[in-house]
């Protein structure tokens, strides 16, 4: 997981051996407020303040935004 200036870091980071996750945390962004995830040729934008989601199935954008995430993953 990767999260944006979380103010529970601590926290979240102490549990991730119980979740089965490893999170990375980016001090230079605020929330963008919308999570994604991409699975296979499909993406998933979920807004939970504006009760939204939308499911994208598009190679490219799955492609484009995975790579985008390792990306940040490596600077995070």
């Amino acid at each position: 997981m990767i999260y944006c200036n979380h103010p529970n870091k601590d926290q979240i980071k102490a549990t991730d051996l119980i979740m089965k996750r490893d999170s990375r945390f980016l001090t230079a962004f605020s929330d963008f407020g919308v999570d994604g995830i991409i699975y296979g040729n499909k993406l998933a934008l979920i807004c939970i303040p504006e009760n939204f989601g939308i499911v994208i199935e598009s190679s490219m954008l799955s492609n484009t935004l995975s790579n985008l995430y390792e990306y940040i993953w490596k600077i995070a």
